[in-house]
This record gives C-alpha cells, sequence and structure tokens, in this order.
C-alpha cells in the first residue's frame, strides 16, 4: 500500500523550499543620482543614470561594452555638445530594453559617433543614451 503525505505537510514543504535563503541576485541595471559612471567619467557628474554593461550582465565579452541613459546638468551637456559632429535624426533611438522607461526623453534628437562609441542626445531635456565598447 502506497502512503500519501498529508496535503498539509506537502504544503509546508513547498513553502519551506520556496523560502529557501539563496542570495538575492545583483540588479542587472546599476544606477546613481549625483554621480560619475564607471568609464564614463567624460560625461561628468550625471544628475541620474542607469546603465549595464558586461559585468552587470555576466557575459564574458572579449571587448568591454556599456550602455546607459542619464540626465546631464546644463554645462556637462554643452561640453558633450561640442565634442562630436552631431547630426539631426527624425526617429527616437531604440532604447535597449533594460533601459527603456528608466528616464523620460523628449523628441528632438541628434547622434554623434566615433569609432566604438554612439551617443544620442535629446536636447530639450539634456537626456543621453550612450552605447560604447572600449
Amino acid at each position: 500500500m502506497i502512503r500519501i503525505a498529508p496535503p498539509a505537510l506537502l504544503l509546508s514543504a513547498a513553502l519551506l523550499v520556496g523560502c529557501s535563503s539563496t542570495p538575492a541576485e545583483e540588479p542587472t541595471v546599476r544606477s546613481g543620482k549625483n554621480v560619475q559612471i564607471e568609464r564614463m567619467e567624460h560625461l561628468g557628474v550625471v544628475e541620474e543614470g542607469y546603465w549595464v554593461n558586461e559585468e552587470t550582465k555576466d557575459i564574458g565579452a572579449a571587448v568591454p561594452w556599456q550602455q546607459g541613459v542619464a540626465r546631464l546638468s546644463q554645462p556637462n551637456f554643452d561640453r558633450l555638445l561640442d565634442t562630436y559632429d552631431w547630426q539631426p535624426v527624425s526617429t527616437e533611438p531604440i532604447i535597449p530594453v533594460d533601459l527603456k522607461g528608466k528616464l523620460d526623453a523628449g523628441d528632438t534628437w541628434l547622434l554623434g559617433h566615433d569609432v566604438n562609441d554612439v551617443y544620442y542626445l535629446e536636447s530639450d531635456t539634456r537626456f543621453v543614451l550612450f552605447m560604447v565598447s572600449d
């Protein structure tokens, strides 16, 4: 004869398994206010920023990379604006899914880039989207 455990015992076991002491996962998106974003020191101190990189995504990438969105102070925004040859673009850039909705932006976009880095600026809100590799 096969014996079946009482339902209360099964429920208790399920609850204990669900409450195990496994360590909490690190968030994949780093954030900060009034900080310098690691490896993005040339942006200066950002008013607010959110970023992901090969470390936060736990991807063993051959080339270090970083993507993020930030709101810059007016002086830092102006300095970045003077750094590249910006081209107006008529559509909003595709923001990586991990960063989408983290900061609001307007609809006046500029694109700037060099060999390995791409930046989108939104001039009404001092928003910057960066996608860089070292």
